[in-house]
């Protein structure tokens, strides 16, 4: 950090030349406090009028920034805003309060007297008496709310009724009760081209093998011929079917 600071549209200065590095004010109740700058600087002054300073410096505006260089109602420098202790209220002027920057503003005012600000810094005094008020300190945190109270637990939802017993399942209708199939007719006797007689069907019989039992004439073809009109496939005959021998 240079030694040197610049005020607006004034030479070099050296901080300290005449510089009074901290003012004792009196505080309410009598008190005495010994101010030490940094941390709880005039404000106010009673016979500085800052104000008309800004209003000649930047119409008054505390929070300007035009991009020329200088920041604030009071057109702080960078470098003279660092060296008097603003950059603990903020990193440029037009960042601070106006309060803030009035306190910088007297200790530059100390250090480097009226001329700090050539063509609006006339009418200022550097031992002019001042009010010793403190800058503007940060509200405090606000305190964390009390954490909820917890729910009450639900209560406990009732047993469920029983379910009602299941009706008895009607008895089973008894079966009914088979009744046998009459017995097939007989079939009637041959056309008369056979001997007469009838034989019943069996099972595991076939055309050939009764013919060749009953020695039909002819074999199976004559006794098919013989019972065409029961038989309506010679090599599907079924127990129980009465033929003409």
């Amino acid at each position: 950090m240079s030694n040197t600071y610049v005020g607006r549209h004034r030479a070099p200065v050296t901080p300290g030349r005449g510089a009074k590095l901290a003012r004792t004010t009196v505080v309410t109740a009598g008190a005495a406090v010994a101010s030490l700058g940094l941390a709880t600087s005039p404000a106010l002054a009673a016979g500085n009028d800052w104000d008309a300073v800004a209003q000649c410096e930047s119409s008054g505006n505390w929070s300007i920034n035009t991009g020329n260089g200088y920041y604030g109602g009071l057109q702080f420098s960078p470098s003279t805003w660092q060296a008097f202790g603003g950059t603990d209220y903020a990193a440029r002027a037009d960042q601070a309060t106006k309060e803030q920057q009035i306190a910088v503003a007297e200790r530059t005012l100390d250090a480097q007297g009226p001329g700090a600000w050539p063509s609006c810094g006339k009418s200022l005094d550097r031992d002019a008496d001042t009010a010793a008020a403190p800058a503007s300190v940060p509200a405090p945190a606000p305190a964390p709310a009390p954490a909820p109270a917890p729910a009450p637990a639900p209560a406990p939802a009732p047993a469920p009724a029983p379910a009602p017993a299941p009706a008895a399942a009607p008895a089973p209708a008894a079966a009914p009760t088979e009744v046998p199939a009459p017995a097939a007719a007989p079939a009637p006797a041959g056309d008369g081209d056979g001997d007469g007689q009838t034989y019943v069907v069996q099972r595991g019989d076939t055309l050939g093998t009764i013919a060749k039992r009953h020695h039909v004439d002819g074999g199976w073809r004559a006794l098919y011929d013989q019972n065409r009109q029961h038989i309506r496939n010679p090599h599907l005959i079924f127990p129980g079917q009465a033929l003409s021998l």
